[in-house]
């Protein structure tokens, strides 16, 4: 009988075979090596990335995706939604799955095309309040795009197969011996280093929130700094730029003081801000707004 870690290889190589499925054998046979603490990416792809409040960029990049934001017209169906800034439109439109593969594989299992993701409430409000005529806005990702997901973490398996057997760990049925155990480890390790990119960080990975579910709160203190300089700086913009930005930056006062401040509104005004400084091309102070606005968002 082949060791767990050839039979894992190929299974993965199976186009049909349950990528779900193949996880929990990577999980058995990090159990047995003593390695599931440097492999935390396979209990989160089972349980799913919940939205806890951490930093989006512990999601691992496979999971990053570009929809399609669109309308639900009682009369017309779904419309597109037209946005007047491209920047806005890009930003809206990310869509950070955190949903657990199971489910993913689950809904991929339906065969529909066009698979819709439900805004959060505070996205949903902040675009319905923007529109002339509230409609509940969507997200729509292509079914390859979710596949895709699937397909990457299948491709992690593969990977972290054949490094256990560069190792020379190979297992003999389900079992392993000890000296597979010692050496396992900094092989794991290995596999970790060659994707950090891919994973994110998998030292230190607790679960991740995503745009669906949260958004990532903004630092009120940073956000009073950054207003002070800006008040500080203010006379050096542009008359234009400055007269757009007053009623702007009044909303972000009362937001930096509140002490329940609405994320979604704050993040849509440092947009905003954004854009407006971003018509001011060549003068210092906006160009330093932008990058302070930018700071803030990531």
């Amino acid at each position: 009988m082949a060791g767990l870690i050839l039979q894992i290889q190929a299974e993965a190589l199976e186009p049909s075979a349950s990528v779900s499925t193949l996880l929990r054998k990577v999980k058995v046979a990090a159990v047995k090596l003593n390695v599931t603490d440097a492999l935390p990416w396979v209990d989160l792809e089972l349980s799913g990335y919940s939205s806890d409040g951490k930093d989006k960029s512990d999601l691992p990049s496979y999971r990053k995706l570009m929809g399609t934001l669109r309308v639900k017209n009682p009369y017309h169906g779904l419309q597109p939604l037209h946005f007047g800034n491209p920047k806005h439109a890009r930003e809206f439109s990310k869509a950070n799955i955190g949903q657990s593969l199971p489910e993913l594989e689950a809904v991929l299992a339906t065969r529909d095309e066009g698979l819709q993701f439900t805004l959060s409430p505070h996205v949903a409000k902040m675009l319905m309040d923007s529109m002339d005529i509230a409609l509940e806005p969507v997200l729509l990702l292509s079914r390859a795009s979710v596949a895709g997901i699937v397909e990457s973490v299948r491709n992690l398996v593969v990977e972290w197969s054949l490094e256990m057997e560069k190792a020379g760990v190979l297992g003999e049925g389900m079992t392993f011996s000890q000296r597979e155990r010692d050496i396992a480890a900094p092989a794991t390790q290995q596999f970790n280093i060659q994707n950090l990119g891919v994973l994110g960080n998998v030292t230190d990975h607790a679960q991740v929130s995503n745009h669906q579910t949260a958004i990532k709160g903004i630092d009120q203190s940073a956000l009073r700094s950054m207003l002070d300089q800006l008040s500080a700086l203010h006379a050096q913009l542009p008359t234009p730029t400055r007269e757009k930005l007053i009623p702007v930056v009044a909303d972000l006062q009362k937001e930096a003081i509140s002490a329940a401040p609405d994320q979604s509104k704050i993040r849509g005004l440092l947009l905003s801000a954004k854009t407006i400084c971003e018509g001011a091309a060549g003068n210092l102070v906006a160009s330093g707004v932008v990058a302070a606005i930018t700071s803030l968002l990531h």
